[in-house]
């Protein structure tokens, strides 16, 4: 997903749409019934081989599609042809695992064992995955190497069970292998070729934890990409703009932080200003050891001055225990994910308001258009700018292609002839800041248009608990491809005063309605009872690493850990009704057992969504407890439903787990893309609670 997510040089709603897919075609591979002349071995030993044959074809099919399709460099492609291309590159590895499963689970049941305990058994799969995939990542594999050895894993068990069974495609496995052997001991010079396809005279790319930094150098000028999107350049004036507005708007800044961004020419830039001590905070070590090499002599020069020091930390964590600063400098990426959201939060305003000197200054800048602005680029603006003015006394605008925006508890300057006279008593000589800039800036007809646009919309404030500028940015990158959607409102969806509207109403109470109609049908209710536990566990997961994300910001670091606990969970449930399924569950009522785990459930989602309202600390191991609970109820109700108190156990393979990905599927869609945005996380969790306990309608 990481692969398609930089192909497209999309927002996080590629990995949102990539997964849904992902699901999709695992539940067409589950759904699917095969040739049933076929042998056991090889509707098992055929996928293996398959799977570790296509994924490096996959990759260089992603890598390739701008040669192969002759499409523009740096265009977006229509959303459509998008949404094809992940279609495509999903398509074999999604329906093979599918497909795998369903015939690894009616073998495995053969032997008179449960469908409980054969998800378990793929589960530990997961949790064994997640932990490797977290390990290469803290360790430094590249995602092109990790691609290989997992290519390089299922070749060899494809292998070994030929081996074991027969001789046939052995040989054919074999040639594979050695393929992918080789690829691997030259992964690093096949992978530098491969991203040069898309970025010619790069320098170097790397992986790291938080993107995928590629780093072309053209004309002693350095061009950064991140996730195969443009970020910065070294030869702009971005740098000028970004910084002097802020430092001119103090007398005599002697502390100055600067929170992500250093490299780009900021820390150049505030030096200008004669500075006692610059704190430069990055995120990322990687980035600076890959870029700093580059730059230019004077850069270079300006990051290894004594009074400059160069931190490795999460701003939001190093806030909790700095110091008090003249000038802090918000220069982290924009609010594009839920990484980087965090850092345009009313929340972490007030980590910067506590660190700021009474007269201290915040700057932070976004990207804007200098001529029309669309409804979502309004609203995205409004809530930051109701954020910032919701902590600080005084907040200001410079309206450009890149909006600059101060914020202080003291009356900010407003006339440029105060400004310039600083401009040119420190001696500062820019490309841009000049006095006659000054006096247009703070003059023209938008610097007092935007505040008054901005104003009109009070209501919407960018939280931690309701991200709505994340959202309206995924908005804004949609609307590239649909331009009705510039005029959509997520605020007007429910009314002022928060009643539900009429055909909200009528959804909600379809629900019930439409349980109570299904229960009649034996195996239709254990497929809806497998659906929607699995929608809800999707929805209370994304919230829960939202929260985590939101609080502490290596998502993208501890990601293999959390799901591994999720998938722990799942197999720790499903193995709990495999044991109680032979044992004493047998002689107790069992509908009983279906209302107690439904009930526990829904009485799960209510302390989540009660933790999120109260804004409860959400530690690793908080957030791991909880997901390992999301997936230990979510996986025990789906063993629930292929209990053998079925007619045919081994006929509700296919379609529960079909179901079960179907529900994943939907409920990480509705999460992401509406529940969040309308309703934010603690009313989006509650609903799901509730919906847990219609469950009840289906035992």
């Amino acid at each position: 997903m990481r692969e398609l997510n930089i192909a497209l040089f999309g927002t996080e709603l590629i990995y949102i749409l990539s997964l849904g897919i992902w699901l999709v075609w695992t539940a067409l591979g589950a759904a699917v019934p095969w040739r049933r002349s076929a042998s056991p071995v090889d509707r098992i030993r055929n996928p293996f081989l398959f799977i570790g044959l296509a994924l490096p074809l996959v990759v260089v099919f992603i890598r390739g599609y701008p040669l192969i399709f002759k499409t523009t460099p740096g265009l977006f492609l229509p959303f459509q042809y998008q949404l094809l291309l992940i279609g495509i590159a999903l398509s074999p590895i999604g329906f093979l695992l599918g497909w795998l499963f369903q015939w690894t689970a009616k073998a495995f049941m053969s032997d008179k064992r449960t469908l409980a305990a054969a998800y378990a058994i793929e589960c530990a799969g997961g949790v064994a995955g997640g932990l490797g995939s977290g390990l290469a990542l803290k360790w430094g594999v590249q995602n092109f190497t990790l691609m290989l050895i997992c290519s390089l894993t299922a070749v060899v068990t494809a292998i070994l069970f030929t081996h074991s069974r027969g001789r046939k495609l052995y040989y054919p496995g074999v040639i594979v292998g050695s393929l992918l052997l080789v690829l691997l001991i030259q992964s690093e010079s096949v992978d530098h070729w491969m991203t040069s396809w898309n970025h010619p005279g790069l320098v170097s790319s790397k992986d790291t934890p938080y993107t995928r930094i590629s780093v072309v150098l053209r004309n002693q000028q350095i061009i950064v990409f991140s996730n195969g999107e443009f970020a910065y350049e070294t030869e702009g004036t971005a740098a000028e703009e970004f910084v002097h507005h802020a430092a001119l708007q103090h007398p005599a800044p002697s502390n100055i932080l600067i929170l992500g961004g250093g490299v780009q020419g900021t820390i150049r830039e505030v030096l200008k200003h004669r500075p006692e001590r610059v704190t430069s905070v990055e995120m990322d070590a990687a980035c600076n050891q890959l870029i700093v090499p580059l730059l230019s002599q004077s850069d270079r020069q300006a990051m290894s001055q004594p009074n400059v020091d160069h931190i490795i930390a999460d701003p939001r964590r190093f806030l909790h225990n700095s110091g008090e600063y003249d000038l802090i400098y918000i220069g982290m990426p924009e609010p594009t994910s839920g990484t980087t959201n965090r850092f345009y939060t009313e929340e972490f305003f007030d980590l910067c308001s506590e660190s700021l000197d009474p007269g201290g200054i915040l700057s932070l800048k976004l990207l804007s258009s200098e001529n029309q602005w669309t409804q979502p680029l309004i609203l995205r603006t409004a809530s930051i700018y109701n954020a910032l003015s919701a902590v600080f006394g005084d907040v200001l605008i410079l309206p450009g292609a890149m909006n600059v925006i101060l914020a202080s508890n003291t009356t900010l300057i407003r006339d440029p002839e105060v400004l310039g006279s600083r401009l040119k008593k420190r001696g500062i000589k820019t490309r841009v800041i000049s006095e006659p800039f000054l006096e247009y800036l703070y003059t023209n007809d938008r610097f007092v248009e935007i505040p008054k646009l901005l104003s009109a919309n009070p209501g919407i404030l960018n939280r931690d608990s309701k991200p709505v500028c994340y959202q309206y940015t995924q908005l804004l990158w949609l609307s590239q491809f649909f331009p009705s959607l510039k005029n959509l409102d997520f605020t007007k969806i429910i009314s002022e005063k928060g009643r539900v509207g009429g055909p909200t109403l009528a959804i909600v109470l379809m629900i019930p309605i439409s349980l109570l109609l299904i229960r009649c049908h034996n195996r239709l209710k254990r497929i809806f009872l497998a659906l929607i536990s699995s929608f809800v566990g999707m929805v209370i997961e994304t919230m829960l690493l939202l929260v985590y994300q939101s609080q502490v910001g290596a998502l993208y670091r501890d990601l293999g850990i959390l799901l591994s606990l999720f998938m722990a969970g799942l197999a720790a449930g499903a193995w709990m009704i495999h044991r109680l399924e032979r044992s004493w569950i047998r002689r107790i009522n069992t509908p009983a057992a279906g209302w107690c785990l439904v009930t526990l459930f829904g009485t799960f989602g209510i302390v989540v969504a009660l933790l999120i309202r109260q804004d409860g600390i959400f530690s690793l191991f908080h957030t791991s407890l909880l997901i390992f609970l999301d997936g230990y109820f979510v996986a025990a109700i789906f063993a629930y439903c292929g209990m053998s108190e079925a007619e045919d156990p081994g006929a509700l393979v296919s379609p529960l787990y079909t179901s079960d990905l179907i529900g994943g599927c939907l409920g990480s869609l509705a999460a992401s893309l509406l529940l969040i945005p309308v309703a934010g996380m603690a009313a989006s969790t509650w609903g799901a609670a509730l919906l847990a306990f219609c469950l009840l309608l289906l035992i």
